[in-house]
């Protein structure tokens, strides 16, 4: 296009640019004089032409620019963003996965130079940030163990359009998921053995030890629908490193400022594995963890459905879609969106192999008045129909550790431990719950206090103990799983409560301290049970004194309580210990060289 101006017009245009109007033309112009046959209306009408040039160059750009910007904008061929170099893939039957803009398009897979496959591009989704794509995925070859575990290098490449995409120093071991609130969020820098734990990996002996960060982020965490890809990742894979390490930021009450690094317990129960296999099986770890959360906003929505009649303590904002499959349009939803973290914290890893899940979340779900049913049904969801369906791979769970600082009723957070109890205890065997009522922190500087305990790395190494022994069959491993009371008897004034497995030696020992929390502004219940033990009279529970009892082993399964003035206690009466946030604790079992305590218990007793 060429703009066409007279020749009048090009002499005056000369005249601008070479030094602009002559003094006698620039005097004398007034706005009015819009003539052409003055010499200020003559430079008007070429200004004016000038500028419809200008704006018909700007719309042909713009116009280029808008074609250009498409194209762009539809997807290359490339791996999911769950996926990257200095990953580590199950080294049993792995999958990959990733997208293409072109349907149907065929691609190659190469494991270093070596073509191991082809897969179609061929199942469509639809993204909010790009144009349509087509999913890809293909499952790899297991590795034994006299093979090479790594470093690979996987290309994928397109037989059509040339396209071509690697992920390097690629190892094949074992790899776990590690999801939850702002305890499994809690970042190495920041629990009591960090300093050692930079030791270590400074050595350079732990860089076979994997993990990314997919992070709560201010934008993309939730998710209004499921999404095919993360659409935002805090750490992408990596070897371990100082920055993700040393920094202790467990002092901002910010869930979203907790992404600085990796999780304490998944770093730590990763790094036993590693050890006890002599630091030759790679292991990655996928932290997939925001504080402050619910469980509505982690389970699917069939699950959020499945327990909608009971009332959650936290409530979610329903989500405009309720299917589990790739929804077109996904895009950010704000906070306490209904399955929001399912759809956009877990479902872009549905097609992750995991040898493991481990789980720590529940102190945004503790009842303000002690009633547990929501708990129990969304527990029980999430154990087998959320996480069952996505990756079925054991399930371990952390008890929610002693903590005073939150206000409930003061059964509240005993109910949900118990309930965490019953529901590892009844779903299927690859499913355990750590104990952790050993492991309160009153003294914790992190944000929100004691509810932020430091001591991962005992949460850490009690986990390892259960995936040695679902996942790699080790049936010597000692579980960190204490004794649970099978029967209690009245005798006099002596209780015998029986267990059915052994007791540490020295249980029953002397109690050890308890917090009460009504000593804090605000906040009632938590009571201090010095004891321990409390008993069900006329219609309430009782402490029952420990100035006043006596308590002994009678033999490694049993324990006697002498209570004065309980001989006229009747067959039916209840007794329970622990039963309290912050509880003292007298009973514990063998774990190794350690110890893990016995759980809070509720009995109904014999009389005899």
């Amino acid at each position: 296009m060429k703009a066409q101006i007279s020749p009048q017009d090009e002499s005056l245009l000369s005249d601008i640019e070479v030094g602009g109007l002559s003094d006698g033309q620039q005097e004398g112009c007034d706005v009015d004089q819009t003539q052409t046959k003055s010499p200020c209306g003559r430079h008007a009408v070429v200004l004016s032409k000038l500028h419809f040039v200008c704006i018909g160059i700007c719309f042909v750009v713009l116009l280029v620019l808008v074609v250009v910007v498409g194209i762009s904008a539809a997807p290359t061929l490339h791996f999911s963003n769950a996926l990257g170099s200095s990953m580590v893939l199950s080294r049993n039957s792995s999958v990959i996965w990733g997208y293409s803009g072109t349907e149907n398009d065929v691609i190659n897979i190469l494991l270093d130079d070596r073509k191991i496959g082809t897969v179609h591009a061929n199942t469509q989704i639809n993204y909010s940030w790009m144009n349509n794509a087509y999913e890809w995925k293909f499952t790899m070859p297991s590795f034994g163990d006299d093979e090479s575990l790594g470093p690979y290098t996987i290309t994928i490449e397109s037989q059509g359009s040339k396209q071509s995409q690697s992920i390097d120093d690629v190892y094949f071991g074992e790899i776990f998921l590690c999801s939850g609130q702002s305890n499994m969020q809690f970042t190495v820098g920041s629990e009591f053995n960090a300093t050692s734990e930079l030791d270590r990996i400074r050595t350079g002996e732990y860089d076979l030890m994997r993990f990314m960060v997919a992070g709560a982020l201010q934008e993309g965490s939730f998710m209004d629908s499921p999404s095919a890809e993360f659409y935002n990742v805090s750490i992408d894979w990596t070897k371990p490193v100082d920055k993700y390490f040393n920094t202790a930021d467990c002092k901002i009450n910010d869930a979203t400022q907790w992404n600085h690094g990796i999780s304490a317990v998944c770093w730590d129960f990763g790094r036993r594995l590693y050890e006890h296999f002599d630091k030759k099986i790679p292991i990655g770890l996928v932290d997939s963890a925001f504080g402050g959360t619910s469980m509505s906003y982690w389970s699917s929505p069939q699950d959020v459905q499945a327990c909608s009649q009971y009332d959650g303590y936290f409530s979610c904002e329903k989500s405009k879609t309720t299917t589990s499959k790739v929804n077109a349009g996904a895009k950010p939803a704000p906070f306490g969106t209904c399955s929001g973290l399912y759809n956009g914290m877990l479902f872009p890893l549905r097609y992750m192999v995991f040898s493991g899940v481990a789980w720590y979340q529940g102190e945004n779900d503790v009842p303000a008045d002690g009633k547990t049913e929501y708990f129990e049904c969304a527990f029980s969801e999430i154990i087998k129909s959320t996480f069952g369906s996505l990756f079925d791979a054991p399930f371990i769970s952390v008890q929610l550790a002693p903590y005073n600082n939150v206000e409930h009723a003061p059964e509240a957070l005993a109910n949900v431990r118990a309930v965490q109890q019953q529901v590892t205890s009844s779903e299927q065997a690859h499913t355990g719950l750590v104990p952790t009522l050993d492991l309160g922190d009153p003294d914790s500087n992190c944000a929100s206090g004691d509810i932020h305990p430091r001591h991962k790395e005992e949460i850490g190494e009690r986990i390892t103990s259960f995936f040695l022994y679902f996942i790699f069959k080790l049936t010597s491993t000692t579980l960190p799983i204490a004794p649970v009371p099978v029967s209690c008897s009245l005798n006099g004034e002596s209780i015998t409560i029986v267990f059915d497995s052994e007791l540490s030696p020295d249980s029953p020992s002397g109690p050890t301290p308890c917090h009460d929390a009504t000593m804090k502004p605000m906040r009632e219940g938590g009571r201090c049970v010095p004891s321990g033990y409390e008993v069900f009279l006329d219609g309430k529970w009782e402490m029952i004194s420990n100035k006043l009892t006596s308590t002994s082993r009678t033999n490694a399964l049993a324990i006697q309580i002498n209570v004065p003035g309980s001989d006229i206690w009747s067959s039916g009466t209840k007794i329970r210990y622990a039963w309290s946030d912050y509880p003292a604790l007298s009973l514990f079992a063998s774990f190794g060289r350690r110890k893990v305590p016995v759980s809070q218990f509720l009995v109904s007793c014999t009389r005899e």
